[in-house]
């Protein structure tokens, strides 16, 4: 089963090779709405993927500091779930499950 949460960054965000920094993908976007409209960090990682949590809260002159990129780990996730439960068609169709946040 396939899931979805907002808790969780889905923009694959910096990469820093040495005193470098890169986009890790520059034709990536997602939108991951957040509480309030609240800002959170942006992802970044080595270039092998690993998190590099000694620049987490680093200004880089981006939107946001640099940090995990997951809205829960600011405290902005609205923290709802989507599941895809079954396919059918040659996956071109779906059966999901929406599992909308606690008040």
């Amino acid at each position: 089963m396939s899931t979805f949460t907002d808790a969780k960054g889905w923009y694959p965000g910096f990469e820093i090779r040495g005193s470098s920094i890169f986009y890790r993908d520059a034709d990536a976007s997602t939108v991951v709405p957040s509480r309030g409209n609240q800002p959170y960090s942006t992802r970044v990682v080595d270039a092998a993927g690993k998190a590099l949590t000694q620049y987490y809260g680093l200004d880089i002159g981006a939107v946001t500091p640099l940090g995990s990129g997951n809205p829960s780990a600011d405290g902005v996730a609205y923290n709802t779930k989507v599941q895809v439960v079954k396919t059918s068609a040659g996956n071109q169709s779906a059966q999901i499950r929406i599992t909308p946040p606690t008040p």
